[in-house]
């Protein structure tokens, strides 16, 4: 037989006056009774964004990235600092010599029609080009093979927007709800009854008069 002692009672009675704690005690119970959804920072988010990300896939999220900002032209010092290129070096181990890597990526992946970049190692596939300023730019035929990497930034932008949220709101979802019984209250207010439901329809020959319709239909309580 087993100890129904180590049970906690489903039903629990706090009788009192008023100012005896029942409703402080009753906001404390509630507590257990609220799921508070783990908080991810934006730290980890970018971890994960850019974990499996190669650095041709990383300078091209830095060019979309920068492009939903209105900004097409790019030059390496900017693609250096930027918090993308930042991450993936840290994830690399790698503090020395970024600049040689952003532009090895950013002329290996160049066109070879490219009246600017002389490049004897280019990749089979091009994504950017730079203009007579030193700006780099991604290529607008790339576009098509950047769709997988735009979804991306897309799902790690909304996640980061709704990361925000959660620390301006709470963010615990409540398995409870308050409810105040008086002497009026009833199985209806309760369980559930039938409720009217007043509603206006204009009348089909006149625009400018209503009749007001009322109908009855069974309704959820409280419980």
């Amino acid at each position: 037989m087993s100890d129904m002692s180590t049970h906690e009672p489903t039903n629990i009675i706090y009788t009192g006056v008023a100012g005896t704690g029942k409703t402080y005690r009753l906001l404390q119970i509630a507590k257990q009774y609220t799921d508070y959804l783990p908080e991810t920072n934006n730290e980890a988010l970018l971890g994960q964004l850019l974990q499996s990300l190669s650095w041709r896939d990383v300078v091209c999220l830095i060019f979309l990235d920068l492009q939903s900002k209105k900004q097409d032209l790019v030059k390496v010092p900017e693609l250096v600092n930027h918090i993308f290129f930042a991450t993936k070096a840290l994830q690399n181990d790698r503090e020395k010599n970024l600049s040689n890597t952003a532009w090895s990526v950013l002329q290996m992946h160049s066109p070879t029609t490219s009246d600017t970049v002389s490049y004897k190692n280019r990749a089979s596939q091009a994504y950017f080009d730079k203009d007579n300023s030193g700006a780099w730019y991604l290529l607008p035929e790339s576009m098509v093979l950047l769709t997988e990497l735009s979804q991306q930034l897309a799902e790690f932008q909304q996640a980061q927007h709704d990361n925000q949220s959660n620390q301006n709101q709470n963010s615990g979802q409540q398995r409870f709800s308050m409810v105040s019984f008086h002497q009026a209250y009833g199985y209806e207010e309760f369980v559930e009854g039938i409720r009217p439901i007043v509603s206006n329809s204009s009348q089909a020959n006149d625009s400018h008069s209503s009749n007001t319709q009322m109908s009855y239909a069974v309704q959820d309580g409280a419980f």
